[in-house]
């Protein structure tokens, strides 16, 4: 019995020593993703601020028309782009402590700066747009990882295909506090 119980303890030590070295990701920590990160290979200047509970994406610089951010569908052409600047809010919650959930408010989550002589119909009409594409992104979370220095960010989902205007499988890099040097 003795000898059986012994046996147990060893194995069960085993056990937990290599569930300690699984490749599962490192959870995040608010400090590590909380700040500025600016995401690498956009046209337009584009970040992604998070705070504990809240995010904001921003694209565009508020002078030139914003590189085309929505893809061309069944052969239609995608109309020209006339709003300089996007913004995109909300809040964010940690989950599994590898993933991020973004909720955008319906009222104000979603601006937009125009070209000068863009009438209100077309505001409304392209912010209503934009807002309703957001949310939808944002209804399946996003899996974040965060480099050992705290430096990177790389993601991978719906929202940051959306980002990227690539495959939503396709990661996303972001750099914290600077621009991405060299991606």
């Amino acid at each position: 019995m003795k000898q059986r119980t012994s046996l147990f303890v060893a194995a069960t030590a085993i056990l937990l020593a290599l569930a300690g070295c699984s490749e599962a990701p490192a959870p995040i920590m608010a400090s590590s993703y909380v700040g500025t990160w600016h995401i690498a290979g956009q046209a337009d200047p584009t970040t992604l601020t998070f705070g504990d509970d809240t995010f904001t994406y921003t694209t565009g610089d508020g002078t030139t028309a914003l590189q085309r951010r929505l893809p061309t569908q069944d052969g239609m052409d995608a109309p020209p782009e006339i709003a300089t600047m996007l913004t995109v809010r909300g809040s964010l919650s940690v989950r599994a402590g590898t993933s991020f959930k973004l909720t955008i408010p319906e009222e104000g989550g979603v601006v937009l700066k125009f070209v000068e002589g863009v009438d209100e119909f077309t505001h409304a009409l392209t912010t209503g747009l934009f807002t309703a594409i957001y949310r939808g992104f944002t209804e399946k979370p996003m899996t974040v990882r965060i480099d050992d220095d705290g430096t990177t960010m790389t993601i991978t989902g719906l929202f940051s295909g959306l980002l990227t205007q690539q495959d939503p499988r396709v990661e996303l890099t972001a750099c914290k506090d600077a621009p991405c040097a060299g991606r």
